[in-house]
């Protein structure tokens, strides 16, 4: 909920002035021209996104199973692109990522939903960077800018077991560090890190935590 309300207080501020009121001295209706949802709503499990607007100024993701539902996801002002409300990035058994993004180069902001309660397993303002959903496994950072010597983290959504792997240090030679990870791949012993450094394409590879 802590995420929702900062999250509201600071689209509000960017389209204060598109919520001012007319000239004729009327609340501007922000939300009259919404468009409607385009990413997938429905889920695993017989839950789905529902997309609602309160009718003047604000626009929200809700989680539902059948008629009932169990939690609010997201909320922005209305006008706002549906990107910034967030999107299901991956969708597991037991749980989903709802990704949030806020223009090119900023990294993606996810929240690992559990469907049974709507609540988030991760920590707040952790970003994407990859998944792999037949093993259940989550690629994520837990700082929306890493620097070097963070590393980034491989959770088993099925067992949370976590582990944990320095970023390479020569992506820190760019910006958009998060963004220049192409792909995650772990086997049995070994996890692999395709990036992109300049033109380049570069790989490293780390002996799995077991």
């Amino acid at each position: 909920m802590t995420i929702i309300i900062f999250q509201r207080f600071l689209v509000l501020s960017l389209t204060l002035a598109a919520a001012c009121l007319t000239v004729a001295g009327q609340e501007r209706n922000l939300c009259a021209d919404e468009q409607p949802y385009e990413y997938q709503t429905r889920l695993i499990g017989g839950y789905r996104i529902v997309f609602e607007t309160d009718g003047k100024e604000f626009k929200s993701l809700y989680l539902y199973r059948g008629s009932l539902r169990k939690a609010e996801l997201s909320g922005v002002s209305c006008g706002m692109p549906h990107k910034n409300l967030g999107y299901v990035g991956v969708d597991f058994r037991n749980y989903f990522v709802l990704v949030q993004s806020f223009g090119a180069g900023n990294p993606h902001w996810i929240q690992l939903i559990r469907k049974s309660d709507g609540k988030n397993r991760v920590k707040a303002y952790s970003a994407w960077i990859d998944a792999d959903v037949g093993r259940g496994l989550l690629m994520y950072s837990e700082r929306k800018v890493p620097h070097l010597g963070d590393k980034f983290a491989i959770l088993n959504v099925r067992t949370f077991r976590t582990e944990q792997y320095r970023f390479p240090d020569d992506i820190f030679g760019e910006p958009e560090v998060l963004n220049r990870i192409q792909d995650v791949i772990v086997n049995r012993s070994t996890v692999v890190v395709k990036y992109r450094v300049g033109r380049q394409v570069r790989i490293k590879r780390y002996r799995r935590h077991r």
